[in-house]
């Protein structure tokens, strides 16, 4: 599991949302995901599920678990259980049971204005409470859990660049007024530079 998907799944992002058998029936949802060989999914209001696969179609059957706001699929010689989302009501999310993979689906009417590596990342700066400082290297350096109310106090917050664990080291603000001392992906110390 990459380190985005974990952040996903540690976040809530994919259990907490509620999908409906309704939600998902009469709309065809385009696999974005790239390691996947699955291009489409059709739901049928009937149970039955179309599922083009490298380019054909294969019949199969599903069926929406509401108790667990699981999803059973039947599709060829395979059976999985995925737990089942729908994010801002047009991107499906489907995390694998077995092997804890995700599968991201988007309807095919918002298929050409999703960017999904941004919508993401906007979804978990949003959900983790993210903010920013531009460094010196140009990366943004995300600085976890800092509400609008409390920006002060920063040190022993949890950061990430680029939504991954940050090495050990001494990083500096773009603008020189301010040194970080990062241990163990957290802020230990900030230091302000004298001009």
């Amino acid at each position: 599991m990459n380190y985005l998907t974990e952040l996903l799944v540690k976040t809530g992002l994919v259990k907490n949302m509620a999908v409906s058998k309704l939600g998902l029936t009469n709309r065809s949802w385009i696999t974005i995901s790239p390691d996947s060989n699955i291009e489409k999914m059709i739901f049928r209001k009937n149970d039955q599920l179309l599922v083009l696969v490298d380019g054909d179609f294969v019949k199969g059957k599903w069926e929406f678990l509401a108790q667990d706001n699981s999803i059973l699929l039947e599709f060829g010689d395979t059976i999985e259980l995925f737990t089942c989302s729908i994010i801002k009501s047009d991107v499906l999310c489907l995390l694998n049971q077995k092997n804890k993979g995700i599968q991201f689906l988007v309807g095919r009417d918002r298929l050409v204005k999703l960017n999904l590596d941004k919508f993401l990342k906007e979804l978990l700066y949003e959900k983790l409470e993210i903010r920013t400082s531009l460094l010196n290297n140009d990366q943004k350096l995300e600085i976890l859990n800092v509400s609008e109310s409390s920006k002060v106090g920063l040190t022993g917050k949890e950061v990430l660049i680029n939504l991954q664990p940050v090495n050990d080291g001494i990083y500096y603000r773009k603008d020189g007024t301010f040194k970080f001392v990062i241990k163990d992906s957290k802020i230990s110390n900030i230091i302000k530079i004298n001009e």
